[in-house]
């Protein structure tokens, strides 16, 4: 085997691995919005109307410039080997100001060492879950979303 062919195949072989970890993170964000709509006790497939469209009660996509939009998975911003992203949860169909129907809630998630971490960065203050069981997470979220009206 030639010197080339021994990088190339190092090369392929950390790319399969980028690949596998970029959708296991992927896949967990799948798993986490539905843990977290069970754990409220929204029925699987529950829609509510928003405007024109129906959407499920908790969505995950991005928050750019306090903004949420809905993206794919795949296309959440990458930081620190994870991804970054918002958890919308919204409540009815109205638009209210105050108290305003939905919440959005920043976080991170990671796989540093095998093990999913899901991050909530509050101000200075940096509160970290490590899974497989996300309850305490759950839990502090509902705290975070009672906060929020």
């Amino acid at each position: 085997m030639s010197k080339y062919d021994e990088l190339r195949d190092g090369y392929l072989a950390s790319k399969a691995a980028d690949v596998e970890h970029w959708e296991a993170l992927q896949h967990a964000l799948r798993e986490f919005r539905k843990d977290f709509s069970a754990h409220l006790g929204i029925p699987e497939g529950a829609r509510i109307r928003v405007g024109s469209t129906e959407i499920p009660p908790v969505v995950l996509g991005s928050e750019v410039d306090n903004f949420f939009k809905l993206v794919p998975y795949n296309s959440l911003k990458k930081f620190n080997y994870g991804y970054e992203f918002a958890m919308r949860v919204s409540f009815d169909e109205e638009v209210y100001e105050s108290p305003c129907n939905f919440a959005v809630i920043p976080l991170h998630i990671s796989k540093p060492e095998g093990e999913i971490v899901i991050k909530h960065f509050a101000g200075f203050d940096t509160k970290s879950f490590q899974g497989p069981d996300f309850s305490g997470l759950y839990e502090y979220l509902i705290e975070t979303l009672k906060a929020n009206y």
